[in-house]
């Protein structure tokens, strides 16, 4: 495995099979679960075109690689990308990075949330990739979905907060995140 974009589609995957609306929900979510893949899973050694680059933001940990994954994914129908909820005051920019959290932390600012499945292209690239992608990032993928991808995203946000304090500086959530 080489792309991002491809880990992307395994994990919308695994999350279609863990979900019954078939839906990852939450770009958030995705991401924390891409940026532990790195840290806690070394994906750089088998994403080896395309590795994600983290840097503090909004709401910790925060790559643009990501969003750029899902636009591509996106734009050649391999996945179906939505934005659930009512309409918005806020930025779209911010509202990708907001989506769920704001019913979390918040009942007071409107939010969207962007959620994510897989589309026929995307099913069928999904089983290539299954034959061809090496055997041990299909298991950390598996084993980091397994245990991150079903948490409360408060819960998940507090482990990557807790963990990787670096990436806290910048947080507009970070008191509310770690109870402070």
């Amino acid at each position: 495995m080489k792309y991002l974009a491809d880990m992307i589609l395994l994990l919308i995957d695994l999350a279609e099979k863990q979900d019954q609306s078939g839906w990852f929900r939450g770009v958030t979510r995705l991401e924390k679960i891409i940026f532990l893949l790195h840290e806690e899973y070394d994906a750089g050694k088998w994403l080896t075109t395309d590795k994600p680059k983290f840097i503090p933001y909004k709401l910790g940990p925060y790559s643009r690689d990501v969003y750029e994954a899902l636009d591509f994914l996106s734009s050649y129908n391999l996945i179906d990308d939505q934005f659930t909820g009512g309409a918005s005051n806020i930025d779209r920019s911010i509202i990708d990075s907001m989506e769920e959290l704001m019913t979390t932390y918040s009942s007071t600012i409107p939010y969207e949330e962007r959620r994510f499945k897989l589309a026929p292209d995307g099913k069928r690239a999904v089983n290539s990739l299954k034959t061809m992608s090496n055997s041990s990032a299909l298991q950390s993928i598996d084993e980091c979905f397994a245990k991150y991808g079903g948490m409360p995203l408060g819960r998940l946000l507090r482990y990557v907060y807790q963990k990787y304090p670096n990436y806290t500086g910048q947080s507009i959530i970070k008191g509310e995140v770690l109870g402070s």
